[in-house]
């Protein structure tokens, strides 16, 4: 029989886990501006690079996303609860930021060619806390 620690070091492992990957995908998404930008050869902050499409990168950064996605839900997709099913008048709620964050990915790489990876990266956060709280106080949240 096991103590009540040794399960709880089995959750606490799982979320460490969690964390972990959190973690990670965080750092990932707030650098790949930076590191896009850091590799290109007209850049004024590298001292080396090469010149490449652009909108190439981006896309392939976003398919190495899905596929690591893919990867980590195959991973632990038995240790997670099943989706619930949600309501068409639920659903509404996620319409706005999913179509605002499909803006945002889509000019992500027109927002580094104008603005520079770290002006680029803390205009994005600007407005989305901006929007964030616009919403929430529309819809009362």
């Amino acid at each position: 029989m096991q103590s009540p620690r040794a399960k709880e070091g089995r959750d606490v492992g799982f979320a460490g886990r969690s964390a972990i990957l959190f973690a990670m995908a965080t750092v990932s998404k707030a650098i790949e501006p930076i590191l896009i930008d850091l590799s290109q050869s007209h850049s004024k902050n590298a001292s080396m690079g090469y010149e490449y499409s652009l909108a190439s990168a981006m896309a392939m950064a976003e398919l190495m996303k899905a596929f690591l996605c893919f990867i980590s839900l195959l991973a632990v997709r038995k240790k997670c609860l099943q989706l619930a099913e949600i309501d068409l008048k639920e659903s509404r709620a996620f319409a706005a930021p999913a179509v605002m964050l499909a803006i945002a990915n889509q000019t992500l790489f027109v927002g580094i060619s104008y603005l520079g990876a770290l002006f680029n990266q803390i205009a994005r956060k600007a407005v989305c806390i901006m929007a964030t709280a616009m919403l929430s106080q529309i819809w009362g949240v």
